[in-house]
């Protein structure tokens, strides 16, 4: 920031700010952030998507055997100026003055209309409608920028963000939402790569930092002119370092993938990804340094949220040797083999379509050392089974296909579920005091609830509803709805003791946090 007051930073300085950089900024994949990354078929992409040796790959640099760089050419196309979930287009108090001076606007004027601020109070430029979704306030309809020339710091360097650049895997998956990577017209070479992420992460601990009057982009460039390539080079490897990616297992459309250097105790977070989707963690365990599974940890909120449903099973039912508890979508059953090990005396069974899911439970995620049975079925079997009432629990997590356009595993649950045959099939296996839990980011979310409770109440079943706030997703944040006991705990707090005190206690750490934190998170359906 000296830069502007006529100052000159040395190396050895600004080395210190890349380095700081470098060991705060640990990406989270982006598979775990669940994006709309636009139209690409899930076939097209399952067919085009490589992920690699399955041997830990150098890290020095993985784009550097990319015939020295990567392919890259954008096209105009518009879709990274969409504002998606979490993806939102910040700007600092230098870069609105640079945008006015641009449009000869006042910056008065600029701010009022054009910006914004998030919940967490960092300033953003608006968006504005187009078709079903909302994109960036300056987006012409041709896929042009009207502030091209005056662009935040994010919008110059994407695609060479850090979350995209951590490994081949996350620059694929961004490639299913932009069409201009790996496109044979052009190519950027490793150090306009390394220069891109170097500045794009500058910005980003700048303004996680709290700094709005962070550089601009040209006077960040600037500064980059004095700083040696070997010391960009130094704040590559390690930022690689800290972010290494290993492909576990590669099966059909199936990859299990670990990702490091996110956790201050050298765990890594191995994830299931389908290649038909592979922005998205299917399932998530925490691996310790020496390689073994902790089932002492749901990593996601989701599969947390899931299990916390068993606390508002009645209580004498809640640990029954005659309690069966199945859960439907379970991919590599971790959140089936974490409740198999805490309630010994239950039947826990994981359901999953996809055989080869539950192969890989066993083989990577743990699943053999817990009881629960794993079992080849369909969602809609739990309609008529020939043992009607004998589910204390059934936790579905089913996807469905987004927006029509054949995004695969966007938007759970799948339609069928929501309808009234499912739905009273379901709520007919439960026993009394049972409970059904449905992980739904259906965007008509009062429908949703509606068609449940529609079904629940004759059935003497009350619904609960619990928002997972701050985790974005398609529009809006994901959510659970509960059908269970009216006795059941009607307030979050009540629902967090029952989560400190019971056979669940410390498995829903965040659900926990999150109840006591945000008590109108949770709340009871009604009308």
């Amino acid at each position: 920031q000296e830069e502007r007051d006529g100052g000159r930073e040395e190396d050895g300085e600004m080395m210190i700010a890349v380095r700081w950089a470098a060991a705060r900024w640990r990406v989270k994949a982006s598979a775990t952030t669940p994006w709309r990354f636009g139209s690409t078929a899930a076939g097209e992409l399952a067919a085009s998507t490589s992920f690699g040796n399955k041997e830990e790959e150098d890290q020095e640099a993985w784009y550097a055997s990319e015939e020295g760089g990567l392919s890259f050419r954008c096209t105009r196309c518009g879709r990274c100026c969409g504002l998606e979930g979490t993806r939102k287009v910040h700007v600092s108090d230098r870069e609105i003055e640079e945008i006015a001076r641009l449009l000869g606007e006042p910056e008065t004027s600029v701010r009022e209309d054009r910006v914004t601020r998030t919940e967490t109070g960092h300033q953003v430029l608006r968006g504005k409608q187009r078709g079903t979704g909302e994109v960036c306030t300056f987006l012409h309809s041709d896929g042009t920028c009207k502030i091209h020339r005056a662009k935040p710091v994010q919008c110059r360097t994407y695609p060479f963000w850090p979350e995209f650049l951590a490994s081949p895997f996350e620059w694929k998956a961004e490639g299913a939402r932009c069409e201009g990577i790996g496109s044979v017209q052009g190519r950027v070479p490793r150090q306009e790569v390394r220069r891109q992420l170097v500045l794009e992460t500058l910005s980003r601990s700048a303004r996680e930092g709290g700094d709005e009057n962070r550089l601009t982009y040209g006077e960040s460039s600037d500064l980059l002119e004095d700083v040696g390539e070997d010391l960009l080079e130094e704040f590559e490897r390690d930022f690689l370092a800290r972010n290494r990616r290993q492909v576990v297992a590669d099966i059909g459309d199936l990859v299990v993938v670990d990702f490091h250097g996110e956790s201050e105790d050298g765990s890594a977070r191995r994830v299931l990804i389908s290649k038909q989707a592979p922005w998205l963690a299917q399932s998530e365990a925490s691996v310790a340094p020496d390689g073994s599974v902790d089932l002492n940890r749901v990593p996601q909120r989701v599969q947390q949220a899931l299990i916390a449903s068993l606390a508002l099973v009645a209580p004498r039912e809640a640990a029954s040797s005659r309690s069966s508890i199945a859960q439907i979508g379970a991919g590599a059953c971790v959140a089936a083999t974490a409740l198999s090990l805490r309630l010994p005396d239950a039947r826990v069974e994981a359901w999953d379509l996809d055989e080869r899911a539950l192969r890989l439970a066993a083989d990577h995620f743990g699943a053999e050392r817990g009881a629960c049975v794993r079992l080849v079925r369909d969602a809609e079997e739990i309609v008529g089974e020939s043992e009607v009432g004998s589910r204390a629990a059934i936790l579905l997590d089913v996807c469905g296909v987004g927006g029509g356009r054949g995004e695969v595993g966007e938007i759970p649950p799948a339609d069928p579920f929501l309808l009234p045959r499912f739905l009273e099939g379901a709520m007919a296996a439960l026993e009394p005091g049972g409970v059904l839990a449905i992980h739904v980011a259906n965007p008509n979310k009062e429908e949703a609830l509606q068609a449940v409770a529609s079904i629940a109440r004759p059935r003497g079943l009350a619904v609960r509803s619990l928002a997972l706030r701050g985790e974005g997703g398609v529009g809006s944040d994901p959510w659970l709805v509960y059908a269970c006991p009216p006795h059941s705990p009607k307030t979050a707090e009540e629902f967090a003791k029952q989560l400190q005190d019971g056979p669940l206690r410390g498995l829903c750490p965040q659900i926990t946090e999150l109840l006591l934190s945000t008590p109108d998170s949770f709340w009871e359906v009604t009308g």
